[in-house]
């Protein structure tokens, strides 16, 4: 064990002076001023509650229509609308999930008015506001296509960042951990992989912002081996803190993101933050959490931690936040600052984090809207040499009589030698952005221009004498990438005839993406002296840039029927910086429908509520910058500098292009006691890019990325709540979402079966891709092994996805809620038994029995199976294929309330939570999790198995104050 790398502190003064200022003015802001017209003008106070239950509705807007004038609600229901000027007005509450509901209040000068607000159910929210791949603002009756919202005011349990946040509330959404490690994201896809060239991360916007997607740079030296590293990726997702986000919108297909244009079949996730609200008074926000990691076992009986028991730890998190919002009579603001001090299991393991946020809006008139949010993260992340590392703790501590150090000195005095190996990453993101909305009547516009900056700087340092590098090694990687985002939209309202309505829209985006990244290597030190780059007797520098540029415009017409039956249609043109100098602009057509049957003069009230819905859209992803056009790369021979082929190019590379269909409905029955919600999904990559093997005497290039694949995806999602106990005192909910997807490999076009990340092949009328290796055709007989070569075993990510949920409401505010999760269909090769046993190792904790026989001359004892499992001379590479299937229970958490404890008006709730707390495996599984990414990052398309620590346990503490 060790203090962390550089004696670096728990935070910088800098950090501190930071904080202490941003508190400062929270406090300031957040203070109440004298109106110079506070005796003209009222108060409006009052209670909104559940109109089934009676319960007190936190988060719930009120405000005085056409004012600007509003509040939220506390815990306790209560709001204060302060400086109301004298007059007449229509109050108005509303909250998403209920009906909006009015009233009529008279305003008198220095008088204070009481209105109380009983909000009946609406589980489908038909008239809730959807933004995401729409041209404007549309209500979600309007929208034929399925879309995904998270709501923060009905999220109980604490999470720790972004990502934990989704995991398991998204039907079609699936989350794959890499490892334990300290600042580790996750690979996310939604409806499946669309390609297996390109990256199949999901585009994310900020209020309007695009952020960055993919993974910061894996922290890891720029030549030898690409796993000398802690092989893990930071998230830009997890530079969001949760507490800032209002609500979360999820579109998952080409058939909704067809607006977004050639970077969008991947889906769009769109993140909208807190603001404040004119005239409401300041409310603060305040919270303390507390965290234990604890890993389970995840080997055998007798060796539960498979060797890593005496450098492993129950690792503590905790972090304090607190935010202001409120408004005055044209001015809103939210202001928050957050700071997070989180280790992991593994002993250099810790992320300091702090996130610091500002959202102002204007409104100089009645039409007129100026916003400016604005919102900085750094992370400081520590990291232990882990993962398929040779020269790292887990790899080594796992192969015992076999790892890299030798006999001597022993396994646990080399591993703490390997822990002087330093590995520190600092990132700093910005993201901002400006956004004019303009609605003087029938015509309405928007303008976005927002910048977003994510910059990292991962160091390693291996001093002179290292265990494994004795001259010692370093490198310092600088990365930054800048994304510009220019959006424009305008739509006009017409009403056609009494009862057909028509919305016209057209619009501009244009995104620019440009990455930099520039790396030193020294390797050789002089001495036992701080190394750095000039030190070294061998220094190498490199340096990468790239942009990227999309630009496109769209138009799109909805014409709506009775308000209750919508048909939209459209099309977005592209252009992109990657696409050939042949191919020239491309079109992205869309058309949906939404009937609201319910609304029918024959539908009978007591039936529900019932939306039909069905679309069509296209969306693309462009290849990458240089895959169209002809590149060389740099070489010498001696000192004579010189150039080979690198990439043939091709002037008529364009974007993969999915198109999509779905259809489905969304219903509500039984006084909206049960909701459902079911699509049905088609998606089909045309011109998906694969290598095309080239004539070798065209010049020494090998393949070449065509546009000549055929991907397809699809399946169902369905989302069911019921409520089965609605009383006002005890409430108990179920919930299950269930989600499957089926890839299918239909066309190779001119290339031939090729693999991906190893053992995963894309081959034609196989999903995309397809786990391939030798099986054992005779795993029963006391024989050795015979293999059926090139065996197809399956599907590489799951196909099955099941969420179950419940919550149980109880008095005095107190409620129980669960989540687990369900990931199954696919398979995973067992790697990790594989290199251990060919190794020779005896020690394995899943062969220790078998090495035992074979000592004792009884390998005519063991099956053909156990023989191909433990046995080093039969062990073939991708032979030990898993299922994958297994249920964790992804999170329990008890809420209450301590107005028995801390005053009523401060409205403290403790929350005690549990993330992972127990988990199922299928019998496949002798040792290890099959939740684990592997060392290629976020765009792994086979999930296998690496030298990492499984996601451990986590339980929470936090106690929240609002006032």
């Amino acid at each position: 064990m060790r203090s962390p790398p550089h004696g670096r502190p728990d935070i910088s003064g800098a950090r501190r002076a930071a904080l202490a200022a941003l508190f400062t003015g929270l406090f300031l802001l957040g203070l109440p001023g004298e109106g110079i017209h506070a005796q003209q003008t009222g108060t409006v106070t009052g209670t909104v509650v559940n109109a089934q239950t009676q319960q007190p509705m936190a988060q719930a807007q009120v405000y005085m229509v056409g004012t600007g004038l509003g509040a939220l609600t506390n815990q306790q229901g209560r709001f204060v609308i302060l400086n109301v000027p004298a007059g007449s007005y229509t109050l108005r509450a509303e909250r998403i999930g209920f009906q909006t509901q009015n009233a009529q209040v008279d305003v008198s000068a220095g008088e204070s008015v009481v209105v109380d607000f009983a909000m009946p159910t609406e589980a489908l929210g038909l008239d809730e506001i959807i933004v995401t791949g729409e041209a404007g603002q549309a209500r979600r009756r309007e929208v034929g296509n399925s879309i995904s919202q998270i709501n923060m005011g009905t999220v109980e349990e604490p999470s720790a960042n972004f990502e934990n946040l989704l995991q398991g509330r998204v039907a079609g959404l699936v989350m794959t951990d890499v490892s334990a490690g300290a600042g580790s994201g996750k690979m996310i896809r939604l409806r499946g992989n669309n390609s297996v060239a390109q990256s199949n991360q999901p585009l994310i916007y900020i209020d309007g912002v695009r952020v960055r997607s993919e993974a910061y740079p894996k922290n890891v030296p720029p030549v030898g081996y690409s796993g000398r590293s802690g092989n893990i990726q930071a998230s830009p997702l997890n530079d969001i803190n949760p507490e800032d986000i209002e609500r979360i919108e999820v579109i998952k297909g080409a058939a909704a993101t067809t607006l977004y244009g050639t970077e969008a079949s991947a889906g769009v996730i769109q993140i909208f933050t807190k603001r404040g609200q004119q005239g409401g008074g300041a409310q603060w926000t305040g919270e303390i959490r507390q965290s234990v990691d604890h890993v389970q076992a995840y080997g055998s009986e007798g060796e539960p931690k498979i060797y890593m028991e005496p450098w492993l730890r129950n690792s503590h998190g905790q972090e304090y936040s607190l935010s202001v919002r409120g408004g005055l009579e044209t001015v809103t603001y939210f202001l928050s600052g957050n700071f997070g001090d989180d280790k992991a299991p593994l002993p250099n393991d810790r992320d300091q984090s702090v996130n610091l946020r500002g959202n102002v809006g204007f409104s100089p008139m009645p039409d007129l809207n100026i916003s400016w949010n604005t919102a900085f993260t750094s992370h400081d992340i520590d990291n232990t040499p882990s993962g398929d590392n040779a020269q790292g703790v887990t790899l080594n501590a796992w192969r015992q009589e076999t790892n890299y150090t030798g006999p001597n000195p022993t396994i646990n005095d080399a591993i703490d030698r390997l822990l002087e190996y330093d590995i520190s990453t600092q990132i700093r993101h910005l993201n901002t952005g400006l956004t004019v909305r303009h609605s003087p009547g029938a015509f309405n516009q928007r303008l976005t221009v927002g910048y977003d900056q994510a910059y990292s700087e991962g160091r390693q340092v291996r001093e002179f004498g290292f265990i494994l590098a004795p001259g010692g090694i370093m490198s310092n990687q600088r990365f930054t990438a800048e994304t510009i985002t220019l959006d424009y939209s305008a739509n006009y309202d017409l009403e056609l005839t009494d009862i057909i309505d028509l919305t016209v829209s057209a619009g501009g985006q244009t995104v620019s993406e440009e990455e930099t990244s520039t790396t030193g290597y020294a390797r050789d030190f002089p001495g036992p002296s701080k190394p750095t780059l000039s030190s070294g007797s061998v220094t190498l520098a490199f340096e990468d840039r790239i942009k990227e540029i999309n630009a496109g415009f769209f138009f799109q017409g909805r014409f709506g029927v009775w308000d209750r039956l919508f048909v939209t249609t459209g099309v977005r043109i592209d252009g992109n910086s990657a696409f050939g100098e042949g191919l020239g602009l491309q079109a992205y057509p869309k058309v949906s429908g939404s009937y609201v049957i319910s609304d029918e003069d024959f539908w009978d009230e007591e039936w529900g509520s019932l939306k039909l819905r069905a679309a069509y859209g296209q969306a693309g992803r462009a290849p990458g910058a240089f895959d169209a056009v002809r590149t060389w790369s740099p070489t010498r021979y001696g000192s004579t500098p010189g150039f080979i082929p690198d990439n043939r190019g091709n002037p008529d590379l364009g974007p993969e292009r999915t198109k999509e269909i779905e259809v489905g409905f969304d219903a509500s029955t039984l006084d909206d006691r049960v909701t459902a919600e079911f699509t049905f999904y088609n998606q089909t990559t045309d011109d998906a890019l694969f290598p095309v093997r080239t004539v070798p005497t065209e010049g020494g290039w090998e393949n070449q990325l065509e546009n000549v694949g055929k991907i397809r995806n699809r399946g169902i999602e369905l989302a069911v709540n019921g409520e089965i106990v609605r009383q006002r005192d005890w409430g108990w909910e179920l919930g299950l979402i269930t989600y499957t997807n089926n890839s299918e490999v239909l066309d190779l076009g001119e290339a031939v079966s090729f693999s991906v990340n190893g053992e995963g092949w894309v081959t034609e009328g196989q999903p995309a891709p397809v786990l391939r290796g030798p099986r054992v055709s005779n795993p029963n007989e006391l024989a050795d092994p015979e293999y059926e070569e090139g065996f197809l075993w399956g599907p590489t990510q799951p196909t099955l996805t099941l969420t179950p949920t419940t919550q149980v409401r109880m008095p005095y505010g107190i409620s129980l809620s669960a989540r687990g999760e369900f990931l199954g269909g696919h398979y995973i090769n067992d790697s990790n038994t594989e290199g251990k046993i060919s190794r020779g190792q005896t020690s394995w904790p899943s062969c220790i029995e078998e090495a035992e026989m074979v000592a004792a001359g009884q390998i005519d004892q063991l099956t053909a199976a156990q023989r191909n499992r433990c046995v080093s001379t039969f062990v073939r590479d991708a032979s030990l294929v898993n299922k994958g299937d297994f249920f964790k229970l992804r999170d329990v958490t008890l809420t209450t309330p301590l107005d028995f404890a801390v005053p009523a008006q401060y409205n403290a709730v403790l929350t005690l939570s549990a993330r992972n707390a127990w988990k199922w495996l299928n019998d496949d599984w002798e040792v290890l999790d099959p939740e684990l990414g592997c060392n290629t990052g976020h765009d792994c398309l086979v999930i296998n198995q690496q030298e990492h620590i499984p996601p451990p346990a986590t339980f929470v503490a936090s106690v929240r104050f609002q006032f």
